[in-house]
């Protein structure tokens, strides 16, 4: 690495620490975009892993919602530098930043349990988009991002449902913890 390239990571780097102690948009959109690389890989377990007699079903859903997934996360990372935020791009800044928790584990969960795990996830994502779309308030941010952040939310609010219905659950059931 040449010394500028180190040079301007360390400036990223200060920048973000600044932004987290004090949260902005970027910094909350960082979360959103950590979230959506975390869901999407365990998603992907999922559509591997479901068994029983609604797996064809789960697989399908779950295939949907990890496409839908990919291309928020790309198109999210797209509208941060189009607005000169700083995106996250490594592994480890996922992890650091993602509120979502995988396990190796969950592969062998039942499916009923992989369902509520899918909707947690995205519950917890809309806490992420709630404080964030408060944000853009206060921040000068183009209209396209925030219309792209309300919109994620619909989305995810509308598979919650249709997950929870799965389940035989009220759209809220089970989230107020």
């Amino acid at each position: 690495m040449s010394d500028y390239t180190e040079k301007k990571y360390k400036s990223e780097l200060a920048k973000k620490e600044k932004e987290q102690q004090i949260p902005t948009v970027g910094a909350m959109a960082a979360h959103i975009l950590a979230n959506l690389r975390i869901h999407n890989l365990k998603l992907q377990q999922y559509i591997w892993f479901v068994k029983g007699p609604f797996r064809p079903a789960l697989r399908t859903v779950f295939d949907q919602l990890r496409e839908k997934t990919y291309q928020s996360f790309d198109e999210l990372g797209e509208l941060l530098l189009d607005n000169d935020q700083i995106v996250p791009t490594t592994t480890r800044e996922f992890l650091n930043l993602s509120m979502l928790e995988e396990n190796g584990a969950y592969k062998y969960a039942k499916a009923e349990d992989m369902v509520k795990d899918v909707i947690g996830d995205l519950a917890t994502q809309n806490i992420f988009l709630d404080r964030t779309i408060s944000l853009t308030d206060k921040e000068n941010l183009n209209d396209v991002f925030v219309h792209f952040l309300i919109h994620l939310k619909a989305d995810n609010q509308r598979a919650i449902r249709e997950l929870q219905f799965f389940l035989g659950n009220s759209v809220y059931q089970g989230l107020d913890e």
